[in-house]
């Protein structure tokens, strides 16, 4: 039985079949130049799994450039784990799905640490003219591929063979004796 199923194990990975797991956030959160947000996604990567790739999208919009006498050019930094994956700016006032690559290795320890915050445009008289954006939604979407267990060792059958032509040839030796 255990040969079968290290067969479909073989058979799947010589397909290439991968899986993907999901975690969604749907906050609906007001993010302001004043209130940065952060979220901590977990997850428990199933056993005998490997992570291929990673992506967190967000959905964003800001409302309130929409309103003709009020377009402001945010600036938007997305940090996973304290390291700056990307920099959106001016974003939509309709709305806009934002894709961002995650490198595998940041997800090791089965949490990860987003955090965004908007910079500050230096407006009338420079001062700093607040900054806002709609976090609508976030999901975090792992690809994930099984692991070959390790095959246990077979002896060869050119060894086999030759060991039992030597006691074949013994037992005959001793027959004649």
């Amino acid at each position: 039985m255990t040969v079968l199923k290290k067969l479909l194990l073989a058979t799947a990975l010589s397909l290439g079949l991968a899986s993907a797991a999901h975690a969604t956030l749907l906050p609906g959160t007001y993010i302001t130049t004043l209130t940065p947000y952060s979220h901590t996604f977990t997850y428990q990567q199933p056993q005998n799994t490997t992570i291929d790739w990673a992506t967190l999208s967000l959905y964003l919009s800001d409302p309130v450039d929409l309103l003709l006498w009020t377009t402001t050019r945010e600036t938007l930094s997305v940090k996973a784990d304290g390291v700056l994956l990307h920099t959106i700016t001016n974003v939509s006032g309709s709305g806009s799905l934002y894709s961002i690559g995650l490198a595998p290795s940041l997800l090791a320890d089965g949490k990860l640490a987003v955090s965004l915050s908007l910079g500050c445009n230096k407006g009338l008289f420079g001062t700093c003219a607040l900054q806002d954006v709609w976090l609508n939604s976030m999901n975090l979407t792992l690809g994930l591929s099984p692991v070959a267990p390790t095959p246990a060792e077979v002896p060869e059958p050119a060894s086999l063979l030759i060991l039992g032509a030597g006691l074949a040839g013994l037992l005959a030796a001793r027959r004649r004796a």
